[in-house]
């Protein structure tokens, strides 16, 4: 299990079957503005919640793993509101 510390979140890229093509993520699907899914906050989080899915500015995170990231949660920048099928 993985909590991140302070008021950092952990969030999973999230690929639409429109930015792929064949199985390989399309270059002009690659910006620092990303669809992410939550999976986990840490203590000093107040809005972020694990599940939902968030349009974040991922170039100020770590990445890890092939599509985990860890953001601060002020890299968040709107709530999603589709949900995937």
């Amino acid at each position: 299990m993985l909590t991140p510390l302070r008021d950092k979140v952990v969030v999973r890229l999230v690929v639409s079957a429109k930015e792929t093509s064949g199985g390989i993520v399309r270059p002009d699907s690659l910006t620092n503005i990303r669809r992410v899914e939550c999976v986990a906050i840490g203590p000093d989080c107040h809005s972020a919640e694990v599940g939902e899915q968030y349009l974040a500015n991922v170039i100020t995170g770590q990445e890890f793993g092939e599509e985990h990231i860890v953001l601060p949660e002020k890299a968040l920048l709107a709530v999603w509101l589709e949900k995937l099928a």
